[in-house]
């Protein structure tokens, strides 16, 4: 067999070589018959660069051969008659699959990706090579080399690159003898999001971040305050972290002005996630935090004043509240509610024992009831009105005990409904944190829940809607099922929200194996398969962080903050990393009032805040129970109709996200130049007689509903002539699109 083979010469001294030629010749090879002796020539090679011979190197190879070495010598001359003899065994290549794009992964942060791959043990190393995207994110251009020698780790980190920007990667494996394998498949990869200005922001206390991040705008100047809770290492001590937007601290605790030493110090072990409200009417904002020691009857709850007084350098000074309750300790954080609908909000709390406490606003023990030692649980309660009577039940579940199941109560202590539990399911434990909801859109409260069959490693969501008489509705069959490694979790979270702008709720769980997403009608819309570790459990945030004016979907786990898309993709500029795991859950909202949303979490001793292009009007499921009140009710965003007044001309030319309906008066006229009109599904555009829609260029989504014209709807004056002064007009040019 005859064979032409090309070979490139890599020039790894500092100035150029000019007049290389070679002659390629068999080494003591005798299956190598009939190699041209012919020298081949080569350009000019610059420093540390690569060229190729300008024509090819030819030889035959004996019948007899059998796939033993093939070894030769390559004899390299330049313009000064310097040689250099290159041994190598044409044989000696690496599996044209050394390297397979399912071994290669990974990280990023705002200036440079770093990329992992499985090691080949036949690799003396590597090339890495790189394109870029396009704006539809697909692969454009070359592949360029990005290593000037042979790399020699299972890892390269691609540095100085813009922020948010997607390439494309591919691997190549390189033997002893110079012979490359077959490049990976193209693994794509980007940027991640910039952290704001000062931060991370390294707490002065030796200890971890357990509580999840709440914010509020306690200030009311648009800006939104960061509160969580931090443990001590060696668990003798909590305290209350506080932060505004910017990284700085209300009180110095320490003395030290360059140090961050947290709001308040507590004096007990805490892992609650604080809330935040105002128990009065102008009453000005309150933080309540609550603390968890092993020694039950030492355990404290606190009401501060998140308002800043400079006359007061310590906020114990202006503590409104402390009281210890005994027999208990709480893993979760405290709420805020009008439970009793006096206008007044109470404190109320739920300890791992099951013990439920309801405290006025200056902290006074108005009821404690149902605690048992038997009855155990770490999940979260809800707080709502479920029957529309003005006061709020109170809802919660136990996975432990001879009764284990849902429990609702009156806010007094007396059960909602004709029994206790209100719901409970044969081989089940409830170990799901409680979410309210509007499931269904029909009115009603709806309670979901997680509930465990320990025996088959199987969780199922528990869908109940709640009748006006204490009774309910079972509106989920029983195939809304997660796989959980784990049975035995703390608890398990739900989350809901509008992730694709069709007006109804999705219900997001994460499981060991991925997200699972249901319909409002119990229907799994998709299911993300994830393979990473300590998923049982986590939290689902649903908010925009991509400008998309849709909500993603953001999970923790470990060191790592994901965000996908509801089909499964993942979103530009993740994962965001940290230090050490994150006990907590974050929190997105817009905390510096730019318009965009921020991504806030705790992680070790450190708090973190990232940057996104997010919509803040797009947060369906935005911190741990759902508001900074720790109700885990779910209250849609208020839509805002548009109204085009009358006599008025309006022409939009950028891009509008519209929640509400639009109306346009008479003899107004709206115009949609060159851009898109994105609205809610089932939102109408009303135009009254005499008035205008105009369509230049632009394009209107999402406005019939999947029929043809039902959300534009066009007014007439009845009995008169179509003329544009009684009738209503829609105007499409220009490549328009409804």
């Amino acid at each position: 067999s005859t064979v032409i083979i090309n070979i490139d010469l890599f020039n790894r001294g500092k100035a150029v070589a000019t007049g290389v030629k070679a002659v390629l010749a068999p080494n003591n090879c005798p299956y190598i018959i009939n190699c041209s002796s012919t020298q081949r020539s080569y350009p000019a090679i610059g420093k540390y660069e690569t060229e190729t011979n300008t024509s090819a190197y030819q030889f035959t190879i004996s019948s007899s051969y059998s796939g033993q070495p093939l070894n030769f010598i390559l004899q390299v001359t330049n313009q000064y008659g310097k040689t250099w003899n290159l041994e190598f065994d044409l044989c000696n290549r690496p599996d044209p699959l050394a390297i397979q794009l399912t071994d290669t992964y990974f990280t990023s942060d705002i200036n440079s990706i770093k990329v992992f791959w499985t090691p080949d043990s036949q690799a003396v190393g590597y090339n890495i090579y790189r394109c870029d995207a396009d704006a539809n994110g697909d692969e454009v251009g070359n592949y360029e080399k990005l290593n000037t020698f042979i790399f020699p780790a299972a890892f390269y980190n691609d540095e100085g690159l813009p922020e948010l920007t997607k390439y494309y990667y591919k691997i190549s494996a390189v033997s002893e003898s110079g012979n490359e394998s077959t490049p990976t498949q193209a693994l794509p990869a980007w940027t991640s999001y910039s952290l704001m200005d000062a931060y991370p922001i390294s707490m002065n206390i030796t200890g971890t971040i357990r509580g999840s991040i709440n914010v509020e705008d306690v200030f009311g100047d648009g800006n939104k305050e960061i509160f969580t809770s931090i443990s001590q290492s060696d668990h003798t001590n909590g305290y209350l972290i506080g932060l505004k937007f910017d990284g700085t601290e209300w009180f110095n605790l320490d003395g030290n002005v360059t140090n961050k030493s947290g709001f308040a110090e507590l004096g007990i072990d805490t892992w609650c996630t604080p809330a935040i409200g105002e128990l009065e009417p102008n009453g000005g904002y309150k933080v309540l935090s609550m603390t968890r020691k092993v020694n039950f009857n030492s355990n404290k709850i606190f009401c501060h004043s998140a308002l800043e007084d400079p006359l007061e350098p310590n906020p114990l000074n202006i503590a409104n509240w402390e009281h210890i309750f005994s027999g208990d300790q709480c893993l979760r954080g405290p709420m805020i509610a009008d439970v009793n609908n006096d206008g007044i909000s109470e404190c109320i709390f739920y300890g791992d024992y099951g013990g439920v406490n309801i405290r006025s606003s200056s902290g006074g023990l108005l009821y404690s009831f149902v605690r048992n030692d038997h009855r155990v649980t770490y999940s979260a309660l809800a707080i709502a009105d479920l029957n529309g009577n003005g006061n709020k039940e109170i809802i919660g579940c136990y996975y432990q005990g001879d009764t284990p199941g849902l429990y609702i109560w009156n806010y007094d202590g007396t059960n909602f409904g004709n029994q206790q539990p209100f719901y409970s399911l044969s081989g089940y434990k409830f170990k799901g944190s409680v979410v309210v909801c509007d499931l269904n859109n029909n009115g009603k409260k709806d309670i979901l829940t997680i509930a465990i069959n320990e025996s088959t490693n199987k969780a199922r969501v528990i869908a109940l809607e709640i009748n006006s008489n204490g009774t309910y509705t079972n509106i989920w069959n029983s195939t809304q099922t997660i796989n959980i490694s784990d049975p035995y979790p703390l608890a398990i979270e739900i989350s809901v929200g509008d992730l694709n702008n069709d007006g109804n709720l999705e219900v997001v769980v994460v499981g060991d194996d991925g997200i699972y997403i249901w319909s409002n009608t119990g229907s799994l819309f998709n299911f993300v398969p994830l393979n990473f570790p300590d998923m049982s459990g986590r939290l689902a945030l649903l908010a925009d962080v991509d400008n998309d004016h849709e909500a993603e979907i953001i999970i923790t786990y470990g060191k790592t903050i994901d965000a996908y898309k509801m089909d499964g993709t993942r979103v530009l500029g993740f994962p965001l990393q940290v230090e050490e795991d994150i006990e907590g859950y974050p929190c997105i909202a817009d905390i510096d009032n730019d318009g965009q949303n921020e991504i806030i979490v705790g992680s070790g001793s450190k708090v973190y805040a990232w940057k996104t292009v997010g919509n803040p009007d797009i947060i369906e499921w935005g911190c741990q129970r759902a508001n900074p009140l720790n109700t885990g009710e779910y209250t849609p965003v208020p839509c805002q109709d548009i109204i085009i007044s009358e006599n008025t001309i309006e022409t939009w030319i950028t891009d509008h996200y519209i929640c509400g309906n639009i109306t346009i008066e008479p003899n107004a006229t709206l115009t949609i130049l060159d851009n898109i009109l994105h609205m809610r599904k089932n939102a109408t555009i009303t135009i009254r007689p005499s008035g205008k829609l105009v369509v230049n260029g632009g394009i209107i989504t999402n406005s019939n509903d999947y029929e043809m014209w039902s959300g534009i709807i066009v007014e007439g004056t009845a009995n008169t002539a179509q003329t544009y002064n009684t009738h209503a007009c829609v105007d499409l040019k220009n490549g328009a699109l409804i």
